[in-house]
């Protein structure tokens, strides 16, 4: 099973936030080893390389991890849209203001139904013997957790 650590990305230019995606220690070493953003496809069960169909490529700049090390930040140098939609980023174009926000939210999004977990442990950095390692540090599920 892989270990999945959250990767934010945002643009070294813009400081604009692209989007969320997911990286496992081979996509992390696949990025050092090029200079380009890899990551692991949940949907398609896959490594990829950002932009390897679409053109719309991330030049890693620099990785920087939380307090945690349990979520990464990419910064990159972005070629066209970072979305899938064409859009610029994966965000909300109208930014939601602090009270609206709430009432608006309730009306996008579905309480009732349980959010996909990843079909992943949540995974944590550590800096080990040649650089950055990612390990296990839960699972938030069991094996017969149908969310």
């Amino acid at each position: 099973m892989k270990t999945l650590i959250p990767v934010i990305t945002q643009d070294v230019r813009t400081n604009d936030v692209l989007m969320m995606a997911w990286m496992d220690e081979k996509a992390l070493a696949k990025t050092k080893k090029t200079g380009w953003m890899h990551y692991w496809s949940r949907s398609r069960n896959k490594y990829w390389k950002k932009g390897e169909e679409s053109g719309h490529v991330q030049k890693l700049v620099s990785l920087h991890y939380d307090c945690d090390k349990d979520t990464i930040l990419a910064r990159v140098e972005q070629t066209g849209p970072a979305c899938h939609t064409g859009s610029a980023t994966c965000w909300t174009k109208n930014p939601w203001r602090v009270h609206p926000a709430i009432d608006e939210l309730h009306q996008e999004l579905v309480f009732d139904k349980p959010l996909p977990f990843p079909k992943a442990p949540v995974g944590k950095l550590s800096m080990g013997v040649g650089g950055i390692n990612a390990c296990v540090i839960s699972r938030p599920w069991d094996d017969d957790d149908t969310r």
